[in-house]
């Protein structure tokens, strides 16, 4: 059963209850869905006839043709739904849950209703098997089948986020009293607590320490508990407890605890499950994306036997995170390009899938998610494209430049793509299968024929070639286009010469008879690749510790604040290492966009050809010296196009583009409408060249934001610190006068005061080279 046919069904049982029409929020919790999918789905009904909708707050929708009014259930039948005999219906409803899973499901839900508070289940399997989703889809069912109010409460706590201080631990789970250990200073309710009359699940179990394990036997098996401190009191914790656990139970819980837990179940992982579940899942990830995005998703025949075949060690979390993945890249280019759809191309996927080479033997049709209906509703959480497109149009209205924008977007999809390769960097891929013959042929047959031509390309711009190959291969005669392209700078003769050795080649080999404009376009391709090879990536320095949270992001602002005027072109990220193999997978695919010139930290990561600094040596002279060496030997050398970049009409954009990536305390935009309309004031004082008009402006804008940071933190300025006798001779009264004139400006529009020093340290720091006085 598709599942808008599901939605009209359920939009007919509820309107037995619903009198006056179904809120979609009733119907979202029926199906476990979100409520604005549930509206796009019954919108849909709207548009077929399926359904009326009545306007009001909230939207209702009535079934067509009218369903004949029932009996109404009695008080006892309806206070409580008896279970359904047979196969359970919770089961179907259950998104992500298939038929390999049902039966822990049931016996699941049967534990977790046993009165009168159920019995304490203990769910077992590999990172990323959907522990804390199945333990979350029980709730949903249980309020939904009202086994449970619909106030019952589902907490969910992860024991490891404190293993390394049992006592805070135990104080989260169990509440504290004042003056409990150093610190307590009030009374804390726990997290048993704040459970009662509802569910409690504690992912990783195991990490509770052996007092933390004996007070949930004893909660378990009494009912009760006390707060840490607590001596004469016992308070009553009526719970449904769920454990969760990636080791095995026997070895890692106290056999008093570990025999409490009378239903175990083990999830299987991801290899373990049939293929149609996975081919589910990926549809349903999918369907959701394509409801965030507000448009229709489709996925290219390649991608979609990727995700299918490659393993995928994360389970079902890794799977999602890479399909969240190549859907924003995608997202990414369509607001660039926009038309009818976003497609999912190959070049999309994480590394690992590209890398991967599935079987793509048989031509399957194109997956798409073009069926789901529109929604008239807004979204009520932001997400990932609407940041994006959001974000954009702010560009936009302030008259950003179109290099701007592509950064600013680029560095949103990134950051959003190293969030999730955070959560897969304990599941590393170690090898790879290989391709069916027809890529295997298309390729090699490529890749020899690029080797003769002389111009090495790399595996993924090659992987990119073939698939442009194949995707021309697949189309139907009659969709061919066999129009000339439009008017397009001619590539040099070199590559036209070679994209024709590459068409000859594949006649001869694989019988591909390429048309001209096919030839066109490889020799656009590969010169294009030729340009895109000779511009150097943005550099990049990253700084890593175990968590990625502590040492690596005080290390990151740090560096931030401490990198010269002249590199402020350098990215500067935090990122997690494994603590066991020290592997990243978020800082592989950084280096692979980027030129990662130096890795800080505590921890060195097992990386080749790394320059790495530990975070010790950094804060030294010497440490601090070795890393301003490699920033100069790395820094881009300036041709003269370059430097005609940084010629003083483009200062105020190049000045905004760095602050933007630096301040977080006002609105470089509005900062630079004010230093841009005095620049010309301050050229007549000062003899600057581009380079240190820039430097000036930088400085400003970073102190700026440390003096609102400081004001908010503690209500206090900083004073500017003036050296005695420091002033060069020739300081005089103009260069302190303009500098006075525009810091008073930014004090009345940021609300902010500069010491009383400010003005003539910034005249000093900006009279290097002056004018000589008329």
């Amino acid at each position: 059963m598709k599942k808008i046919q599901r939605v009209e069904q359920i939009l007919i049982q509820l309107h037995r209850k619903y009198e006056q029409g179904v809120p979609a929020q009733a119907v979202a919790q029926e199906l476990m869905l979100d409520r604005s999918t549930a509206s796009r789905y019954l919108n849909q009904l709207v548009k077929e006839n399926k359904a009326q909708k009545k306007i009001g707050r909230p939207v209702r929708y009535i079934p067509v043709p009218p369903v004949p009014q029932m009996d109404k259930p009695s008080p006892v039948s309806s206070a409580k739904t008896p279970l359904h005999s047979g196969e359970p219906e919770f089961v179907s409803f259950a998104a992500g849950v298939g038929k390999s899973l049902q039966p822990v499901l049931h016996e699941a839900m049967a534990a977790l209703l046993y009165p009168p508070y159920g019995l304490p289940i203990l769910l077992t399997g590999e990172t990323g098997v959907g522990k804390s989703y199945l333990a979350h889809t029980l709730y949903q069912i249980a309020v939904r089948d009202r086994r449970l109010p619909s106030s019952s409460p589902f907490i969910s706590f992860n024991c490891a986020e404190y293993a390394q201080n049992p006592e805070l631990l135990m104080a989260q789970l169990f509440g504290v009293e004042k003056g409990a250990f150093t610190g307590a200073l009030t009374d804390k309710a726990g997290l048993v607590e704040r459970a009662n009359e509802g569910i409690l699940f504690l992912d990783e179990i195991h990490r509770l320490p052996p007092a933390g394990q004996e007070m949930l036997f004893y909660l378990i098996d009494q009912g009760s508990y006390r707060r840490l401190g607590e001596t004469g009191t016992h308070r009553k914790g009526n719970i449904h407890l769920i454990g969760a656990t990636t080791e095995s139970p026997e070895k890692v819980l106290l056999p008093a605890l570990y025999r409490r837990f009378s239903v175990r179940l083990t999830l299987p992982p991801l290899r373990d499950r049939p293929r149609e579940e996975r081919e589910d899942l990926l549809q349903f990830f999918l369907e959701q994306e394509a409801g965030k995005m507000g448009v229709p998703l489709q996925m290219s025949p390649e991608c979609y036997t990727a995700f299918l075949q490659y393993e995928c060690p994360g389970n079902i979390g890794q799977l999602r995170s890479d399909i969240q993945i190549a859907c924003a890249r995608a997202f990414l280019r369509h607001l660039y390009r926009p038309g009818q759809e976003v497609m999912v191309q190959f070049a999309d996927l994480p590394r690992s899938l590209r890398e991967y080479r599935p079987v793509t033997t048989a031509i399957r049709p194109l997956v798409s998610t073009e069926g789901l209906p529109g929604t008239t509703e807004t979204e009520e959480l932001e997400n990932i494209y609407q940041q994006c497109t959001k974000h954009r149009e702010q560009l936009l209205k302030q008259n950003a430049s179109s290099m701007q924008i592509d950064q600013e977007l680029q560095a949103i999809i990134n950051q959003y793509i190293h969030s999730l390769l955070d959560s897969a960097d304990r599941s590393r891929q170690n090898g790879h299968q290989e391709g069916s013959p027809i890529w295997s042929k298309l390729f090699e047959a490529l890749r020899k024929s690029i080797q003769e031509i002389g111009k090495p390309l790399s595996y993924r711009q090659l992987a990119a070639l073939s698939l442009h190959i194949q995707e021309f291969l697949n189309k139907s005669p009659s969709s061919l286009q066999t129009d000339p392209l439009p008017s397009l700078p001619e590539p040099p003769a070199f590559y036209h010469q070679a994209a024709q050795k590459i068409a000859n080649d594949l006649r001869t080999e694989l019988g591909i008879d390429l048309p001209a404009r096919e030839i066109k376009i490889i020799s656009l391709f590969l010169s294009a690749e030729e340009k895109r090879e000779n511009q150097l990536k943005q550099r990049l320095i990253a700084t890593v510790c175990l968590t990625g949270e502590g040492a690596a992001v005080s290390l990151e602002y740090w560096l931030k604040e401490n990198l010269p005027p002249t590199d402020q072109d350098v990215v500067v990220q935090s990122v997690q290492i494994d603590p066991v193999n020290r592997h990243s997978l978020t800082l592989e695919h950084l280096k692979e966009e980027y030129n990662l010139i130096a890795v800080v930290g505590t921890v060195p990561p097992a990386m080749d050809d790394i320059f790495y600094i530990p975070a010790w040596e950094l804060y030294q002279p010497q440490g601090f010296q070795r890393l301003t060496e490699r920033l100069d030997t790395t820094r881009p050398r300036k041709t003269n196009k370059e430097e005609a970049v940084l010629s003083r009409e483009n200062i105020p954009e190049w000045v905004q583009q760095g602050l933007l990536k630096t301040v977080v305390h006002f609105n470089p935009w509005r900062f630079m409408q004010i230093v841009s309309s005095e620049m010309e004031t301050f050229r007549e004082v000062f003899d600057w060249d581009a380079e240190l008009e820039a430097g000036c402006w930088m400085h400003l804008g970073v102190y700026t934001d440390r003096l609102l940071q400081n004001r908010l933190a503690s209500g206090e300025t900083e004073e500017a610190v003036s050296e005695p006798n420091s002033d060069p001779a020739h300081l005089s009264t103009a260069q302190i006068f303009v500098w006075e004139q525009l810091l008073k400006r930014l004090e009345e529009t940021f609300c902010i005061q500069y010491p009383p020093a400010t003005a003539r340290e910034m005249a000093r720091f900006s009279a290097t080279v002056v004018k000589a006085p008329v």
